[in-house]
Formats: C-alpha cells, sequence, structure tokens
C-alpha cells in the first residue's frame, strides 16, 4: 500500500508589509473542525466540515495529533479518498497586495501544491517527506497576490 499525504497548516493571510500580520482567514489553523472518533488518527471531509472552508472538489482528510502538526493539534491532507482542494473567500480590496505563509508536510514521497486566488496561480510548492508514517514539514511558505476583486477565493490544490 502506498500513502501520498500533502498535509497543508496553519495558514496566515495578512496585507503584505502590514507592520503586525493580522490573520484575515477564519479558522486558518484548521484547529475548529468534525470530531475525530476515539481510536483514529483522522476524519475524511468533504463540502464545509471545517469551519471558514469548503472542499469544492474530491475530498480531504482532516488529521489530528498522531500526525505531528508543526502548529497546533491539527492538519488537513489534501489526498483523502480521492485528490481534493480547500478554499476560503474573504474581503479584500482592489490593488492592494497580500501574503499567504503556510507549512506545507509530506509522508512517503514529494508532495506539491498550487494555490490560486482567483483567476491568479502560484507557483508549485514541494516539499520531500521521509518513509510513511513520518512526516515532515516545509515551513513558512511564502505566496504574494494583488487583489483584484473586492473578495478574493483562496484555493489550496493537491
Amino acid at each position: 500500500m502506498k500513502f501520498v499525504h500533502v498535509l497543508v497548516l496553519c495558514v496566515v493571510l495578512a496585507l503584505a508589509g502590514a507592520a503586525s500580520a493580522q490573520n484575515l482567514l477564519v479558522n486558518g489553523d484548521f484547529e475548529d473542525g468534525p470530531t475525530i472518533p476515539l481510536g483514529q488518527t483522522q476524519v475524511t471531509v468533504i463540502g464545509a466540515a471545517i469551519p471558514g472552508w469548503n472542499v469544492p472538489n474530491g475530498d480531504l482528510d482532516y488529521l489530528g495529533p498522531f500526525w505531528s502538526p508543526s502548529s497546533g493539534v491539527h492538519a488537513i491532507d489534501l489526498h483523502g479518498i480521492r485528490v481534493g482542494a480547500i478554499e476560503q473567500t474573504f474581503a479584500t480590496s482592489i490593488g492592494s497586495r497580500y501574503s499567504v505563509l503556510f507549512d506545507l508536510g509530506a509522508s512517503g514521497h514529494t508532495m506539491t501544491t498550487e494555490l490560486t486566488a482567483n483567476e491568479l496561480r502560484s507557483p508549485e510548492f514541494s516539499h520531500s517527506g521521509p518513509a510513511h508514517p513520518q512526516v515532515s514539514y516545509g515551513l513558512d511558505k511564502r505566496w504574494e497576490f494583488v487583489a483584484t476583486a473586492a473578495s478574493t477565493t483562496l484555493r489550496f490544490n493537491s
């Protein structure tokens, strides 16, 4: 059996260059979410099961502390039963620059993810992980974009 995990943790979105970076996302650390049943390390989710976020296609795994997240006790795995994505829409000011800061984890392979903000695409981010079930994290991944609308949907694609 092969395990493929793309772990995203603690997403912070702030105005670039702001003196104090305030997270503009709801539940950016994924700490609020569904209950993980006793004896399990994760639960597969679809739709709006994680407050503030939507899973628009596929599914993902909501992970507990077994996976040793880089921050807090929860993370998401963009490879649930099917390859998935997660997104959140938030208010932006046209022409303002925003900075997305996140951690990317991997277990068993080199993992890649791409972000989109409305029609804008990030370069691919990648991180190589040790053999399953060990996990390592590429900390402080960053992508900046300039808002083109009064609201922006930020999406993490696997």
